[in-house]
């Protein structure tokens, strides 16, 4: 069974949105809802809209990763997805195979639609570290959890205020290796604005946090950080050229074709 979490702060309507979303009619699972004591109609949406097992809590908290940590606490789902305020779940047929998987083992994603205009953002066929270690990671709304792993490795470092979510599925890939499995589909729709997301005012907070944490999780690894990234800037003066225009593009496709 799938245990869905969502984190809300004065985000009425699209909590609503959240909600209608989720398939209460076609599957059994378990819904909790995590507030940090909204002071618009929050729970009053949530009392319309919500069965009456949905689980509310409604407190102050220590930032989204703390919040986040309450709901995986609570759980009771073998599987954990997190869907919060705003973001809408657009494929029952995905989330109703993991929802029966009786073993957890694999953490699936997906692919997702962002934004106003319905931008399809892919993933890699294969996730490799490179992926999470210079294109921003998986959207933790198009991933699926197995919660086992969540009490054998730690929750979120709620002290990481931006990036925990990233740094979670960094150490889960490099170091403890847990396998990591594409469903080939779009999961759902990504409302924007995430802490991280490159429309974040604070995108470039999250790109240091996340530097800084890889020279301290991963010292061996921070030169080539280094020398990569600065080969990507170097790139990036000249991308206003036709040539590298071209090029750019050429490499993107290859990337979506090999996964």
């Amino acid at each position: 069974m799938i245990s869905v979490i969502t984190i809300n702060l004065n985000h009425a309507e699209g909590l609503r949105r959240t909600i209608r979303s989720l398939p209460y009619q076609k599957c059994t699972f378990e819904h909790i809802i995590i507030d940090g004591k909204s002071s618009d109609h929050s729970v009053e949406v949530v009392k319309e809209e919500s069965p009456e097992e949905t689980i509310l809590i409604c407190e102050k908290d220590g930032g989204i990763y703390d919040a986040m940590n309450k709901g995986i606490r609570l759980a009771k789902g073998n599987y954990l997805y997190f869907l919060n305020s705003g973001d809408t779940l657009i494929n029952i047929p995905v989330f109703d195979r993991i929802n029966n998987l009786i073993e957890d083992e694999v953490i699936f994603y997906g692919d997702r639609l962002r934004g106003e205009n319905n931008h399809e953002q892919r993933f890699p066929q294969q996730l490799r570290l490179s992926h999470l270690m210079f294109n921003g990671g998986i959207a933790h709304q198009s991933q699926f959890f197995p919660k086992k792993y969540f009490d054998q490795y730690g929750l979120y470092d709620a002290n990481e205020r931006i990036i925990s979510d990233w740094a979670w599925n960094l150490t889960a890939l490099a170091i403890h290796r847990l396998p990591f499995q594409h469903c080939g589909e779009v999961v759902c729709h990504y409302e924007g604005g995430g802490l991280s997301s490159s429309e974040s005012p604070i995108h470039d907070a999250a790109i240091e946090d996340q530097i800084r944490f890889i020279l301290t999780h991963f010292p061996h690894l921070h030169v080539d950080y280094q020398e990569l990234e600065k080969s990507r800037e170097e790139l990036s003066k000249h991308s206003n050229s036709r040539i590298m225009t071209f090029a750019w593009k050429l490499f993107q496709l290859k990337q979506k074709l090999h996964g």
